[in-house]
Parts: C-alpha cells; structure tokens; sequence
C-alpha cells in the first residue's frame, strides 16, 4: 500500500497547479511511497494540459476529468479511489511546503492517528502573512472530540492528514447538496468520531490568500448564511442523539457565532 495519497481537486487553476503539484514532488518521499489525484471538474483554462504535462513526467500523477459536479463530489470520489494509507487534500492554488511532508508522515507511522492536524501560513501573492496558523503540539495522541472542545481549529480539509481506512469505516463524506461550510460539517464529525489524533507545530502547508470580489460579495454572503443555518440544523440532528452535551454545546455556540458573522456581512 502507498503510503499517502494526495487529493487536488481542481477547477480553472492554470496559474497554479503547476506550482502546487511541484511542491508535492520536491517533497523527500519516494515517488513510489504517494500518489497525486487531480480531479478536474470541467475546467475550461489551461489546466488539464499543465498536469498532463506533469503526469507525462512522473508515473505517480492520475487526472481524472469531470464536469461541474463540485469540489465536495471531487473529494469523495478521489478518496474512495485512493491507494494511500492516508489522504491529504490540496487545494490546487495551495501548495505543501516540501520540506515537512516526510515528518509528517513518520508521525503516522509512529501513531498511526487517525487525523493528523498540523501548522500552516499564508501567502497574498507577494507575501507571508505575519505568524504561523494551527495548532499546539500534543505530548501523546488525544480524541479528536477533546481537541475540538479545547482548540480553535482550522477546519478546511487541506488543515488535517486522514487515514484512509478511517475516513470509509465511518461512511465520512463531504455532503455534495452544500456549496460552502462542507468541510467545517465533514471535519466536526470526524474529529468527533476519531478517537487518535497527533497534532503538530510543523508548518507543512501555504495557503494562497485570494482577493476577488465575487468571494467578498453579499450574494455569495447570503449563500453561505444559509447553509450556515442549514448546517446548524443538520448537526443538531446529528449530535443530539450522541448524549454529548458539552460538544454538542461548542459546535452550536461556534456556528452561532458565524451565523452572525455572516448575517453582518449581508447587510
């Protein structure tokens, strides 16, 4: 078995992919320790041609094309795919610093955790942004609902490594009916059914900041305030049978606070 397979999914991103799927080959594993899925979902750049172009290069890259099924069927399908021991998704602007990806990986092989979330910085296109992102390091492996409880994390899916095996013995997909706040639903249930996790202070990822207009728009606002409301009614039905008050209690105060977050960026 690899052990790690890298999920990119990837729409109109012909700026960056090449950039993104390089820094995971300048990484110190073996090219025949991971994979790279990339699944386009109809981009209509140059995108497929740049990973073409890459995949004629290395044996480890796979492209799989689609058309406008979304990122969250991208993700589920690649995972169900993949042949790694663990998945690390990767948004295709992003880019992994090369240099840590094999710390990371003999930590799971010393813990075998069954989500690994580590540090992570970000870059406007000119410059890191002041301070590193993440989380505290923890002495020995913890439950994933006790890091929650106690941490405020970033809880975009590129933030955590996942054992594979994990991720499909517990049916955990991203839920393809959302257009945002997937992966904050996704990663609350698994951090409240993983009972191993290792955190990291390893800076092992960069994430492009992006200024367009259409993501700081009120249309887009009121969208994700509805599926922010949305998603706090799912969780609810969700939680409230797992007779855990108190994290039942963090998740309905957290998404309160973004509701109102977004409520005001509506107005």
């Amino acid at each position: 078995m690899l052990k790690l397979s890298f999920v990119i999914p990837l729409y109109n991103a012909s700026q960056f992919i090449g950039q993104c799927i390089q820094s995971i080959i300048e990484s110190e594993l073996d090219i025949c320790e991971y994979e790279v899925i990339v699944w386009d979902d109809g981009s209509t750049d140059n995108s497929v041609a740049v990973v073409e172009d890459l995949k004629a290069k290395y044996s480890n890259i796979v492209i799989y094309r689609d058309i406008n099924h979304g990122v969250s069927y991208a993700r589920n399908n690649a995972i169900r795919m993949a042949k790694g021991e663990y998945v690390w998704m990767v948004d295709a602007d992003d880019q992994v610093v090369s240099a840590e990806v094999k710390k990371l990986m003999q930590l799971t092989s010393i813990y075998h955790p069954d989500m690994l979330p580590f540090c992570w910085k970000a870059f406007d296109g000119w410059n890191y942004s002041q301070g590193i992102h993440g989380v505290i390091d923890s002495s020995e492996p913890i439950k994933g609902r006790d890091l929650y409880v106690n941490q405020r994390l970033m809880m975009s899916p590129w933030a955590f490594l996942y054992r594979r095996d994990f991720l499909i013995e517990n049916n955990l997909e991203f839920d393809e009916s959302y257009k945002t706040c997937e992966d904050i639903q996704f990663n609350q249930k698994a951090l409240f059914l993983a009972k191993n996790v290792i955190t990291s202070s390893i800076v092992s990822y960069i994430y492009r900041l992006q200024n367009n207009s259409a993501s700081q728009g009120k249309t887009n606002a009121k969208k994700v305030l509805r599926d922010q409301v949305r998603r706090l009614y799912d969780e609810l039905v969700f939680f409230v049978p797992q007779s855990d008050f108190l994290f039942l209690s963090v998740v309905f105060v957290r998404n309160i606070k973004d509701i109102c977050f977004w409520i005001k960026r509506t107005v």
